[in-house]
């Protein structure tokens, strides 16, 4: 019941009503809401079968955003198991996806993002110091960088930080599909947040 009111109350921005910027619009056409079954779905579903309907919409949208943006290195905070490598890899088998636990000590942290050549995805999950790893991920150059915080809905944490990104943050994209935002650090777009029926 929950799930269809959520919806309900997201339908004026089904499939990118409204939105401007073909950029925005392409990516929620294209990739956010994107219906279609691609390759990889049945072989991970069967390689993970005991995963909910959330996680695996989720998962999903992972994979469709590394196959978007071909990263070189993807960055997971406080990933609790494989399963997302397995979808952001299916999506770009090239990229280098590097898993850092939630419990890091700042300097560990520091140390680890500057020794990256780049970071292209960066993946937060609802629970840790969301705070410490957003300021350590944004002290490393990030244009181009694309930040996916889950929960901002349901999470304390997470939706404090992304209030904070979207009041805040300059030269960001964000789109909010209410289980989780996605934020594109891009010095030549204009800050604007989207709302998505996700």
């Amino acid at each position: 019941m929950l799930k269809k009111l959520i919806w309900l109350s997201r339908i004026r921005y089904c499939r990118g009503f409204g939105i401007q910027s073909p950029w925005a619009f392409r990516l929620v056409r294209d990739v956010i809401n994107e219906h279609y079954s691609y390759y990889s779905y049945e072989k991970l579903r069967q390689r993970h079968p005991d995963l909910g309907r959330k996680r695996i919409k989720l998962l999903e949208l992972y994979f469709r955003l590394s196959n978007y943006s071909q990263p070189k290195v993807i960055v997971d905070f406080g990933a609790l198991d494989n399963v997302n490598k397995d979808y952001f890899e299916a999506g770009c088998n090239k990229a280098k996806y590097i898993s850092i636990d939630k419990e890091i000590s700042q300097g560990d942290l520091k140390d680890l993002l500057f020794s990256l050549e780049s970071i292209d995805i960066v993946r937060m999950g609802p629970s840790g110091d969301l705070d410490l790893f957003f300021k350590s991920v944004t002290l490393v150059p990030h244009n181009g960088m694309l930040l996916i915080i889950e929960g901002i809905s349901q999470n304390h944490n997470a939706k404090t930080l992304w209030k904070r990104i979207l009041e805040q943050s300059q030269n960001v994209v964000t789109f909010d599909l209410y289980y989780c935002g996605l934020v594109f650090f891009d010095e030549k777009r204009y800050t604007k947040n989207y709302i998505i029926n996700f």
